[in-house]
This record gives C-alpha cells, structure tokens and sequence, in this order.
C-alpha cells in the first residue's frame, strides 16, 4: 500500500492554487489576472483596463455606438480585440479618419491602450460599433458590455444610453467605411 506524506499533499496544494490563481476561465471588471509572457521570462497583467464615463447613443433599432474612457496603468500597451454586448447582434471596433475632407469611419482589428495611458472612445473617433440592434436601446437604459484583450481575458462595464444628436453614420454591408456626422452631444 502507498502513502503520501504530508510534505507531498502540502506541495500538491500549494500547485494547485498557483495554477488555478494564473487560470482565466471567467469575466470581470478590470481582470487583473496574471499569465506568463510568449517568452515565459515574466509576467504582464492580462487585461487591466478600466472603464469610465462609458455612454451608448440611445437607438430605436439598426446601429448605435458605445462611448468611454478606457484606462491602462501597467507599464504595457494593452490590445483590445474584440467588444461584445447583449443588445447587438453583431459589435465591432472602428476608428474614423479623414480621407480627403470626408470624416470616414472603419472597422479595426484591435484598439491599443498605451502604457499608463487612455484611449478616449467618442464619437468622430475611435468607438465600439453595435449593429443589428433587433429592440430599441432607451435613454437612460443600462447597456452591458465585454471588452476582450489580446490575452483572451476580459473586462466588463456598463454603459448608460443617452440621447445624442451626432453620430448619424449609414452602415453599407461589405464596406470598410461609412460617412460620419461630426454634431456634438446633447446629454
């Protein structure tokens, strides 16, 4: 018959919580995580970002956007390649550029945060695109939604709708870009 000592079952559990204290198996708000990096040398947070002054443009059905500040303290950029929401069935990261005097908006693969910096996501720049809205978003509606980091990690916000008068962008299906209006926001 073997035996185990209890040096060996110390040790076991000791591995036990490290591995399950570097897993990413769930979602928060300002994931935290640590992973190793592709070299293995050191280790990076997966997605420490936080989110602030997040809004969403109230829609009746169609396209709207999400608006925030989105915050990274560590002293690595942080990618993020994906957002998703309940609301949309389909969320996509744009940025707008001017292409001869036209402000023309397009879908990006990801979106850096730098280090220790913020990317601002407003409108007639960088913002999260939600589209086949299949019910209407209400001013004062609170709109979940799911950044996702290079990593895979994940951070939730939630955005509040708001009227706004700006961001009248048609959508052309199988185009890189759209037109944008420029107007401001009217809380």
């Amino acid at each position: 018959m073997r035996t185990t000592s209890p040096t060996s079952l110390i040790i076991a559990g000791l591995a036990t919580v490290a591995l399950a204290a570097c897993s990413n198996g769930s979602t928060s708000s300002g994931s935290s995580g640590m992973s190793p990096t592709a070299a293995g040398s050191s280790l990076v947070a997966d997605c420490p970002l936080t989110v602030t002054d997040a809004w969403v443009k109230a829609a009746p059905s169609g396209m709207t956007a999400a608006f925030a500040t989105v915050s990274n303290p560590s002293s690595q950029p942080a990618t993020i390649t994906a957002a998703s929401t309940p609301v949309a069935g389909k969320t996509e990261l744009h940025e707008t550029v001017d292409t001869g005097g036209t402000m023309t908006m397009k879908q990006v693969p990801a979106l850096t945060v730098p280090a220790n910096g913020q990317l601002t996501l407003a409108p007639g720049g960088n913002h999260i695109m939600l589209m086949n809205i299949p019910s209407p978003i209400e001013p004062g509606e609170d709109v979940t939604v799911t950044l996702t980091c290079e990593s895979g990690a994940t951070v939730g916000f939630t955005a509040k709708a708001r009227t706004y008068s700006g961001a009248n962008e048609t959508y052309k299906p199988g185009s890189a870009t759209s037109p944008m209006s420029m107007a401001s926001p009217t809380s």
